[in-house]
């Protein structure tokens, strides 16, 4: 359905000091929700570019209603606004057999920054995923290539297996194990993030050549946007430097300090995304 918007009396000025007032007419039969998911924003964006917009005065509509509607749109606006609802973390095999002596040496800041990287997740509200890699000694759920090799990595009860101490689930958080390097080869990964309705999925973990970066490869081909935390992935130095240079066309790249910053841009990516 066609949806014509003629909104009135905007003023936008810096959130710490104002508050930002709009009245809004819809007119046509666009479903409300549909409205609130995908326009609302994209609108006010192009006011504050200078589009000038018709009153709704003019058109004869009641003026007050239309603007006790538009001050429940623009409140939920808001709150979208400042929600980090569609996304979550997918925090990938961080266990002893991938934190080698050679990573461990060139990545020394690793440990701490996935801990802040779960602190500020568990502190804002962001679900957390952890996938980890376990196989059975007797083969029974190896990858077929693994048969042609002496050793592989995670053996259940082995100690390579073990989680590192920075990336311990605590209390509900969802794990999931995996024999694969695709982290959605478990159907419970795609099963749990269309429950939750999640659209943006930052992703960490060990090794960032392999199932950190065929994870989010998948991830993207299914249609959810995708960010690396690169300072919460590790590799061999020249494997890691490779691969986040490599792939711009599947994943952006952030850093754990810089998150909070970037949302904005980050739903504003979203809103692109809905209205394609």
């Amino acid at each position: 359905a066609i949806c014509d918007v003629l909104c009135s009396h905007y003023l936008m000025a810096s959130p710490k000091t104002k508050e930002m007032r709009a009245s809004l007419w819809v007119i046509g039969r666009r479903p409300a929700g549909i409205f609130r998911s995908v326009n609302i924003v994209r609108l006010c964006r192009t006011v504050s570019t200078g589009v000038r917009f018709i009153s709704g005065h003019a058109c004869g509509i009641n003026k007050n209603v239309a603007r006790a509607g538009a001050r429940r749109e623009v409140v939920e606006m808001n709150e979208n606004i400042h929600s980090w609802d569609p996304f979550v973390l997918l925090l990938i095999d961080v266990q002893k057999d991938f934190m080698t002596e050679e990573v461990d040496r060139d990545f020394p800041g690793y440990s701490a920054n996935v801990k802040k990287l779960l602190k500020f997740c568990r502190k804002e509200g962001i679900d957390i995923v952890h996938l980890r890699a376990s196989f059975q000694a007797d083969r029974s759920d190896w990858m077929v290539r693994y048969h042609f090799l002496e050793r592989i990595p995670c053996i259940e009860g082995a100690p390579g297996a073990a989680v590192l101490p920075c990336a311990d689930d605590v209390n509900d958080e969802k794990v999931i194990i995996k024999q694969t390097f695709d982290g959605f080869q478990n159907p419970q990964l795609q099963e749990y993030l269309t429950a939750g309705n999640k659209q943006y999925l930052l992703v960490a973990g060990l090794v960032t050549s392999v199932c950190v970066l065929l994870t989010a490869a998948s991830a993207a081909q299914q249609g959810y946007l995708v960010s690396l935390v690169e300072d919460c992935c590790a590799d061999k130095a020249e494997a890691h430097k490779h691969t986040l240079a490599r792939y711009p066309f599947i994943f952006d790249r952030t850093l754990v300090d810089e998150i909070h910053g970037r949302r904005a841009q980050w739903l504003e990516d979203l809103e692109k995304v809905r209205c394609i």
